[in-house]
């Protein structure tokens, strides 16, 4: 058995034993918001695809197996459901609009466009204030489309309608999950107090949530407090996220954990740490299948040579080429960021200003707060060490701005600042304020 307080699973599983598959799909479809309601969505998606296809005959029930295909990226088995049905023949509005929203997700990746169009027609479908879960599905869906366009406060908006949604059903996973969404999004435009006040909030008033997985609500708390450079606050709830994130099987978060840690680790010249988590990336067979988790093996190995040894090996700079030369402009900003920090440290040979200016203009156009930040302060110093003050104080006015509408301080305090005399020129203060914190002149952030 998956999990033995999901009932509903276990009888569908002896229904699938004695080869009763309707009555497991009756159970399937009566059930659904408790199946809902488990981290362990892959094990109800092993369960359902048990059923063989020919018993899915409802439009209802292969909906709802697509749902699950989506979840667990099984793109062969959303196509077939795809292929099952007529949407000319579905006679509800709830089934049009879901036979939509899953046709939009299978064009996501090649035609963004046609799949944001799709899912905006699939959610006319319902009238306002339906909380079916075939409705959260789509917000939570439509949310996902966004955020890969880069539409970050429109995203944080639908994943807190869906989150909302669930919440009401009872589908707990989905509703935190979504809630996590939602912030993480609202990080990524600066919005760090609002996160902050949002997350308290659910943590110390919402007694529905289930009190465990609620824990994933502190990973964008910590990212916020890692960007107002409360480290301590920061890397405590992050070890708390760390307890209970084992189960849960969202690669974004695994990702942004480690990523901080090692991060906060680093500024705080903790080795030993960065090595047990480096060890601990290597030794996860689920991190190993995941292209990003490598890539951020790459990017700390870089940083920690630099922190330690002041240089950096041929193998790791090889490394770095290789993952910018095949992913491009889709590299992970902390890959992004060790190029900028090599440029700046003149420990790579024939990286012309023009390639960093178009990550940074990537970075704009994207409108990741955090990101934009760091990378013009890196412009800024490398034009200061260039003799280019105009350019220095044109980064570094971009860099202020965002700390003046984020409270950002992060990257500002914890690295070697080359053009931080230029700072007096835009704001006595901060300069003061960035000064006191920045004594140890490190090279990292």
């Amino acid at each position: 058995m998956i999990n033995n307080k999901l009932v509903s699973l276990n009888k569908i599983e002896k229904f699938i034993e004695s080869y009763q598959y309707s009555k497991a799909l009756l159970c399937f479809s009566q059930n659904i918001n408790e199946l809902l309601s488990t981290p362990n969505i892959r094990g109800v998606y092993k369960v359902i695809a048990r059923i063989p296809k020919t018993y899915f005959k409802k439009a209802e029930h292969k909906l709802l197996y697509g749902w699950l295909c989506l979840e667990v990226n099984n793109n062969k088995g959303l196509k077939w459901v795809l292929a099952e049905l007529d949407f000319s023949k579905m006679k509800s509005n709830q089934s049009r609009a879901s036979y939509l929203a899953l046709s939009s997700m299978s064009l996501n990746i090649s035609r963004p466009e046609k799949g944001l169009y799709l899912t905006q027609r699939a959610l006319t479908y319902f009238e306002d204030g339906d909380i079916s879960i075939a409705r959260a599905n789509i917000y939570y869906n439509y949310a996902k489309q966004l955020t890969s366009c880069n539409l970050f406060y429109m995203a944080s908006q639908n994943f807190y309608e869906a989150a909302k949604i669930f919440e009401a059903q009872k589908c707990y996973y989905f509703a935190i999950t979504c809630y996590v969404n939602s912030f993480i999004n609202k990080c990524n435009v600066g919005k760090y107090d609002d996160v902050v006040k949002e997350c308290y909030d659910l943590l110390n008033n919402n007694t529905r949530l289930n009190n465990k997985l609620k824990q994933l609500i502190k990973l964008p708390l910590a990212i916020c407090f890692y960007y107002k450079n409360d480290l301590v606050k920061s890397i405590d709830l992050l070890l708390e996220v760390k307890k209970i994130i084992k189960n849960i099987a969202v690669p974004s978060y695994h990702i942004l954990l480690m990523n901080y840690m090692i991060h906060i680790y680093l500024i705080q010249q903790r080795t030993n740490d960065v090595n047990n988590l480096l060890n601990e990336i290597k030794l996860n067979k689920m991190y190993q299948q995941m292209p990003a988790m490598k890539q951020l093996v790459i990017a700390t190995v870089i940083d920690k040579e630099i922190l330690i040894n002041r240089n950096v090996s041929k193998d790791s700079l090889k490394v770095l080429l290789d993952i910018l030369n095949t992913a491009k402009f889709k590299a992970p900003f902390y890959v992004i960021e060790s190029l900028f920090r090599l440029k700046l440290l003149g420990k790579i040979n024939g990286l012309k200003i023009d390639s960093l200016l178009s990550h940074f203009s990537r970075a704009r156009d994207i409108g990741n707060a955090s990101n934009i930040q760091s990378m013009a302060l890196f412009l800024a110093d490398i034009y200061y060490n260039k003799g280019d003050s105009e350019k220095t104080k044109y980064h570094l006015e971009i860099a202020f701005k965002v700390y003046q509408h984020t409270g950002s301080v992060n990257s500002f305090y914890n690295r070697k600042l080359y053009c931080l005399e230029s700072l007096l020129e835009l704001d006595k203060d901060f300069y003061n304020q960035v000064l006191l914190y920045n004594n140890n002149q490190r090279d990292l952030a």
